[in-house]
């Protein structure tokens, strides 16, 4: 190998280092408000049910909630999750409507495609 060669490798090496850190320290979102959590688990929930095959079973491919923002502050959303502590369903109706964008990772670290979720509006009286 030349000198360029080697360079370029140790190039290549740090950025998917870099890639991999950036992938599981900080895409994940964090810091979650109540109801801001309660979505999130709807979406991951969501995302479980939508995508389950057995590329996600192995998690060859994985989703991870990356952004939670408010979508419509006059609109009430219904949603339905299975709470993580409990691991029973439960439903809730949200004072805001919020979108979450997720997106998929190939073996955990490399992301190939990003979508968002959102909820469905809840009945008005």
């Amino acid at each position: 190998m030349n000198p360029r060669e080697k360079s370029m490798l140790i190039v290549t090496v740090m950025l998917v280092i870099i890639l991999i850190l950036k992938s599981f320290i900080f895409d994940e979102v964090k810091n979650l408000s109540g109801e801001e959590k309660m979505f999130k688990d709807f979406v991951e929930y969501s995302v479980a049910q939508e995508y389950d095959g057995i590329l996600q079973q192995y998690n060859i491919i994985t989703y991870r909630v990356f952004d939670i923002f408010v979508a419509d502050e006059t609109q009430n959303t219904i949603i339905r999750y299975k709470d993580p502590e409990t691991g029973e369903d439960k439903e809730e109706i949200l004072s805001v409507r919020y979108t979450g964008r997720v997106r998929a990772y190939l073996l955990g670290f490399l992301p190939f495609k990003q979508f968002s979720v959102t909820a469905q509006l809840a009945p008005t009286n």
